[in-house]
């Protein structure tokens, strides 16, 4: 430290090769001047690959009344396996007290069916494609003098996927313990006591891989079924499907081992902090547990991977229960109101006039429509929450469920009648999502066989009247690579044409769908298109045939289908999507350097 002429060592001392030490000096003497930091390194046996790498340093005081923001995320939790939220298994002891002084939200969810999307909207309280645009709640806090930190267990929340934007301190590992983590996150707050602080700890116990502790392997599961191993894989499950019940129940008994203990960990982060400091409790999505014949997430937009825990407890509001559905773009608003700051253009909303129960509060919510979508695996699905309903659609069909009387959605409403649906369901999904949502073409190949494709799959088609817009759809595990290229309008011709061509790069394997809206309706555009497809030397010519039809809902799917070179398939369908914008940008679940993680918790394992 350099103070004018005098130089004053703060701190000497060695540093562990390979991992990031946190060091803190007292600067109080010099306090009210201008001082300049400076640090000097000295190799030991050789210089030889010696790096010293510095954070970017942070001043603090010690305040006289600080506040603290924990945010606690444990992931993929069903809150229907939580015993404050009427769960017979005793999952949740640890917190069911912190529940009754705190609210709790009884139909939160979440944005997506898995991790990234949902985290990005619950830090910055936008729509998580305008992750790269929004400003984040640790950057608002941390522009107010607020020490930040994140500590967490899933890759999603690495720096590999930008999640490390804003934060003073971030420290993600692949899959720790709820231990450690409970042990990282209290020595955190113990090194920020004085602070206004904002810490958000991450627990990764109850997703797959189950590897719990032994003093829990027998709470609420026996040995392992035959064609298991006390470490339970994703694709474990895989190989031994169908499970019967007991192997079944043995399954989701082991995940109820991990919830128990990543609670009774975060339990002790929460005892660290004082009544009267901010703590939210959620998840980024649950479970599926074979309610729709599908196990694990990412896959559907069911309730049971929808639906997740939030419970917020906040100085001078008492405990209570919010019925209302809310969303995870709730908590980025809601914290900022408890805490007196404000951030410009948030999509969710604060939840603090129903947490202090004020008149029409729950109404105001329950009135609001909600979006979801974006699912990590196969063909894009979206839906919307409107007055009690869900509407979802995927690959062009789409489903219609009462929740009041169908909880389970056991019962699609449009299973008979696709047309059932009535108007407006893509506008209140464009109106939630801000953005357009328009019925057009899906074009996609089918899967190459083998592991990559040995040609460019290209694709030629022009559009009478004109088009509207053209894309690649989200494709988060980066099976594809497309571009598309789309021509001027020719007028010279009676009606007007437009082409556009879509290429499937050689060397990726995937089925990545392209979106074509044509200007004039599809009722009026599909039977006069034709589709030219060339897969290294194999060619062929399609259309819509009359037997398909012309009219999204009574036309049966595919419109066009055809086989290729090496049994590569080729499609064209129906589809609502929403349209990208200039403040959206596609996300993207794979990650080269985090290749061997990613497999390891089966997010791209036979995929």
């Amino acid at each position: 430290m350099v103070d004018g002429e005098i130089t004053t060592p703060v701190w000497t001392g060695d540093l562990q090769a390979g991992r990031f030490s946190q060091k803190k000096v007292d600067l109080s003497r010099w306090s009210g001047r201008s001082i300049r930091l400076r640090a000097r390194s000295s190799p030991r046996d050789s210089a030889d690959f010696d790096y010293v790498l510095l954070g970017e340093p942070v001043v603090s005081s010690r305040k006289a009344d600080p506040r603290t923001v924990l945010l606690v995320f444990v992931d993929t939790l069903r809150p229907d396996h939580l015993g404050f939220y009427g769960y017979e298994r005793d999952t949740s002891r640890a917190i069911d007290a912190f529940a009754t002084k705190s609210v709790v939200f009884e139909a939160a969810r979440s944005v997506a069916p898995w991790t990234l999307p949902s985290a990005r909207t619950v830090l910055t309280g936008r729509q998580p494609e305008e992750y790269d645009v929004a400003t984040s709640l640790q950057a608002t806090l941390r522009a107010q003098g607020w020490a930040t930190g994140m500590i967490a267990g899933n890759v999603y929340l690495s720096p590999n996927f930008g999640m490390n934007t804003d934060w003073d301190y971030q420290h993600v590992t692949n899959w720790p313990d709820a231990a450690e983590v409970s042990a990282q996150a209290r020595q955190w707050l113990a090194e920020h006591d004085g602070q206004d602080r904002l810490l958000l700890v991450h627990f990764m116990d109850p997703h797959l891989p189950y590897d719990e502790p032994e003093a829990y392997r027998r709470t609420f599961a026996g040995k392992a079924p035959p064609g298991f191993d006390e470490v339970v894989e994703l694709s474990d499950i895989k190989s031994a499907a169908p499970l019967d019940a007991d192997a079944q129940a043995w399954v989701i008994g082991r995940y109820d081992n991990n919830v128990q203990h990543a609670v009774d960990e975060a339990a002790l982060v929460i005892g660290d902090v004082d009544d009267d400091d901010v703590v939210v409790f959620f998840a980024d999505h649950g479970e599926e547990f074979w309610e729709h014949r599908g196990f694990e997430h990412g896959h559907t937009l069911f309730d049971e991977v929808l639906r997740v825990p939030l419970v917020i407890r906040a100085p001078g509001i008492e405990g209570r229960r919010v019925a209302a559905p809310v969303s995870l773009l709730d908590i980025t608003p809601t914290v900022l109101d408890l805490v007196g700051a404000r951030a410009p253009d948030l999509d969710g909303v604060s939840l603090v006039p129903a947490m202090r129960g004020e008149p029409d509060a729950e109404r105001v919510l329950a009135a609001r429509d909600q979006a979801f979508g974006r699912p990590l695996y196969g063909a894009p699905r979206w839906g919307v929450l409107h007055e009690g309903e869900k509407w979802t659609t995927t690959e062009g069909r789409e489903a219609l469920y009462r929740l009041g009387p169908d909880p389970g959605e056991l019962e699609n409403l449009l299973k008979k009648d696709q047309t059932a649906a009535g108007p407006g369901w893509s506008d209140r999904l464009g109106a939630t999502l801000g953005r357009e949502v328009a019925m057009g073409y899906r074009i996609a190949p089918g899967r190459a066989p083998g592991a990559l494709a040995d040609d460019d799959f290209v694709v030629r088609v022009a559009v009478p009247g004109g088009i509207a817009a053209a894309w690649a759809g989200d494709d988060p595990l980066q099976g594809s690579q497309v571009l598309v290229e789309v021509g001027p309008l020719d007028t010279t011709v009676d009606p007007p044409v437009q082409k556009a061509v879509f290429t499937w790069v050689r060397d990726y394997p995937g089925t990545r769908e392209v979106y074509l809206v044509p200007t004039r309706p599809v009722e009026e555009v599909t039977g006069a298109l034709a589709f030219d497809v060339e897969y290294g030397e194999d060619r062929a010519s399609l259309s819509v045939t009359a037997a398909s039809g012309t009219s999204p809902g009574a036309t049966r799917l595919p419109l066009i289908s055809a086989r290729l070179r090496g049994s590569r398939t080729f499609s064209v369908g129906w589809g609502w999507a929403p349209q990208p914008n200039a403040e959206t940008a596609s996300l993207e679940g794979s990650d080269e350097e985090l290749k061997s993680a990613l497999e390891s918790m089966g997010y791209v394992e036979g995929r």
